[in-house]
């Protein structure tokens, strides 16, 4: 599996919806991935996960998703983890761009 980490932002986010852009990547567009978060970068928690999602279904697709509103947690870090095959069968993760919405919580929220 493929593990891309997204460390060290300057506050601390309560997510509410993630946004994948595929950027060209006709044969290589994501399939099977679990989006995690934690609030120290040592344990982590399962945001959202997909399986065979086919939101992205175009070579310069792109995809959003909502949060599940009982997962969202005051959190530091965010890494996304594939879990099966992209789009052309195999396990290679390609990212144009990702993003992560979501409100600014108070740093003394995470315990």
């Amino acid at each position: 599996s493929s593990i891309r980490t997204i460390q060290s932002i300057p506050c601390t986010l309560v997510s509410t919806q993630s946004t994948w852009d595929a950027l060209n990547c006709s044969n290589a567009r994501p399939r099977n991935w679990k989006l995690e978060y934690s609030a120290d970068g040592i344990v982590w928690y399962l945001l959202r996960e997909h399986i065979d999602d086919t939101t992205i279904d175009s070579p310069q697709g792109w995809g959003d998703w909502d949060i599940d509103k009982k997962l969202q947690q005051p959190a530091h870090h965010f890494r996304i983890i594939q879990t099966g095959p992209n789009s052309n069968g195999l396990n290679f993760l390609s990212v144009g761009g990702f993003d992560i919405y979501g409100e600014i919580a108070p740093f003394d929220c995470i315990t």
